[in-house]
């Protein structure tokens, strides 16, 4: 493998690292809102303001 194939090789590998962090930053985000709105509506039945 040449200097140029193995630069290529890194790039597609930091590309899928990428997209793997993106989709588990989406699933954080969709966990946190879930969170949010469970806190709110235990709020609201405890009356904690």
């Amino acid at each position: 493998m040449n200097h140029g194939e193995y630069i290529k090789f890194d790039i597609s590998q930091y590309r899928k690292r990428i997209i793997s962090i993106n989709g588990q930053i989406a699933k954080l985000k969709i966990t946190k809102k879930n969170i949010e709105r469970k806190l709110k509506e235990a709020e609201k039945r405890f009356g904690v303001s």
